[in-house]
């Protein structure tokens, strides 16, 4: 099956050399997803050049793992959407309008969570966790009620 594998990609780069459409063989990589927990471990060559091995992968913007958990995903975007809500905190710290703050939350907090959701969607208690300390400090800014006040 290896051997296979090896033979297609070398197929998949002469078809891409003809098309005029070459791959940047430095960007693949090879993301191994399996359910068992034997790691069969071989080297892929694209090109002559050794593909590098990884277990987590972005792909259209959504982390993927070697094994399929949403984990990384899921802490990469809580990470990402409190620095700017840690930013927006900052820079509107003064603002009173609810409805202004609201927009700023939806525009810059709120999609980030949200992207690609349909894919990534958690069931766990871990990430549901994550998520909701997020909305939950998000509705304090808005509100403009500081963690003692509520």
């Amino acid at each position: 099956m290896a051997i296979n594998l090896e033979e297609d990609l070398n197929k998949l780069l002469e078809w891409s050399r003809i098309s005029r459409m070459e791959f940047n063989v430095k960007k693949c990589k090879v993301l191994r997803v399996a359910r068992t927990k034997c790691t069969y471990e071989r080297d892929y060559f694209l090109g002559g050049t050794k593909l590098e091995r990884v277990a987590v992968e972005k792909g259209l913007g959504i982390w993927i793992s070697h094994d399929l958990s949403r984990n990384y995903h899921v802490e990469i975007i809580t990470s990402r959407a409190q620095k700017m809500l840690n930013l927006l905190h900052r820079t509107c710290k003064d603002m009173t309008d609810i409805r202004t703050k609201k927009l700023f939350y939806i525009t810059w907090v709120q999609l980030r969570l949200g992207y690609a959701s349909v894919v990534w969607w958690t069931y766990t208690k871990r990430n549901i966790t994550s998520l909701e300390q997020i909305q939950r400090r998000a509705t304090r800014f808005i509100l403009g009620k500081e963690y003692s006040e509520h």
